[in-house]
């Protein structure tokens, strides 16, 4: 992970002095702006964020217009002068699209050998930034992977092994090392970053919370009305439903007194509609 974060300093401070030499020569080119601007798209989250990012950048540093975007497949993979330089064409890069540049302003001029040179360098310093961002993804997920095994393979041993032998001596030390093993299971999936099916989600809730609630002598009535089970919702969005979902039973399990215990969850297109009620003495007024 250290090798990975340090490739990546790399590749950005070079990138950042192979862009201001360059861009310094220029007269009246806000190099440091697109500089800034190239930094961005390396960090950016989302495709039309970068997009946007990246069409910013070409024309802060060539002067330009976008003329065309996503032009035909025809063109070169690599920049190039059309028309005897009254367009620029900037191959497609790390999924965004090839634009083709037309020069800003009213007075009439061509794109230069020069500006060519330019939107070359623009092009091979934003593939070294999306290299070392896509490195250091690689890298972070990779080192998740590792110690989420590592947790689940030793501690997560151990919580089980604990739960096994306390079942008969301690009941009270058998929940604790339930709860802790839940928890641990729901920080393993957190690490390991992957989204969860909705449907796959809420069986294990289902399953979770039946378990609770028949140790605690309590029935469980669940409904869930869900559209596409197919759906995946991101990891830190499920960890956080779940810890919801555990700290409602286990108030109504502590204080409640209830004997029927009512979940009504509901999943649209962007809602999710969770409802726990219990047939219990409730709180005193």
């Amino acid at each position: 992970m250290n090798a990975v974060r340090s490739v990546t300093v790399l590749c950005v401070g070079a990138a950042a002095l192979g862009l201001g030499r360059l861009l310094g020569s220029r007269r009246r080119r806000t190099s440091h702006a697109a500089l800034a601007t190239l930094l961005a798209l390396a960090q950016a989250h989302g495709g039309a964020q970068r997009q946007r990012l990246w069409l910013q950048a070409l024309r802060q540093s060539l002067n330009a217009r976008v003329a065309r975007i996503a032009a035909p497949a025809a063109l070169p993979p690599h920049p190039a002068l059309l028309a005897k330089g009254s367009l620029l064409w900037v191959a497609p890069l790390h999924g965004l699209p090839g634009v083709l540049l037309a020069p800003a302003g009213l007075l009439a001029r061509r794109f230069r050998r020069a500006d060519l040179a330019l939107a070359q360098q623009l092009t091979a310093l934003a593939h070294a930034l999306l290299d070392a961002r896509h490195a250091r993804q690689l890298g972070a997920r990779q080192e998740r992977a590792r110690i989420a095994a590592d947790l689940h393979d030793d501690l997560g041993a151990r919580l089980l092994s604990l739960v096994h032998a306390s079942d008969a001596a301690d009941d009270r030390v058998a929940q604790l090392a339930r709860a802790s093993l839940d928890e641990l299971r729901l920080a393993v999936r957190h690490l390991q970053a992957e989204a969860t099916p909705a449907g796959h989600l809420l069986a294990d809730w289902r399953a979770e919370a039946a378990q609770r609630l028949d140790a605690a002598g309590i029935a469980l009535d669940w409904h869930a009305e869900l559209r596409h089970p197919e759906r995946a919702l991101p990891a830190p969005v499920a960890a956080q439903l779940t810890r919801v979902l555990r700290e409602a039973l286990t108030n109504l399990i502590r204080h409640s007194g209830a004997r029927r215990c009512r979940v009504r969850l509901t999943v649209r297109t962007a809602r999710l509609t969770l409802s726990v009620e219990d047939d219990g003495r409730g709180m005193p007024a």
